[in-house]
């Protein structure tokens, strides 16, 4: 008797975009993109360019306001004065995600 294995390999696609969002300070500008990425439900990873992110406080406040909006997303902002600074948003039902604070001068 030959013993058969059988297993089912599942694949998924990555769907991922860059965006220059040209600053994200003002709350309307903000809710705008925040309202794009949850209505974005195909996309994996987004990149957002020239957030202008200025502060600590700031970054904890997008995660909170994105959060709030979609549960599924998870996200990450680099921040500082006089830099253009950059958004990680990653799909958390796509992938367990564990970030680096290790980011400098908002690159």
């Amino acid at each position: 008797m030959t013993a058969q294995l059988s297993h089912r390999v599942t694949t998924t696609a990555i769907e991922w975009v860059t965006l220059n969002v040209r600053g994200m300070c003002g709350a309307r500008k903000r809710r705008e993109v925040f309202d794009w990425l949850a209505r974005s439900k195909r996309l994996s990873i987004v990149c957002l360019q020239e957030t202008r992110c200025s502060s600590a406080a700031d970054a904890f406040k997008w995660q909170q306001e994105l959060s709030e909006l979609d549960s599924d997303l998870e996200s990450m902002w680099t921040f500082g004065n006089g830099v253009s600074g950059v958004g990680i948003v990653v799909r958390n039902t796509f992938a367990c995600v564990q970030w680096s604070e290790s980011l400098l001068n908002g690159r």
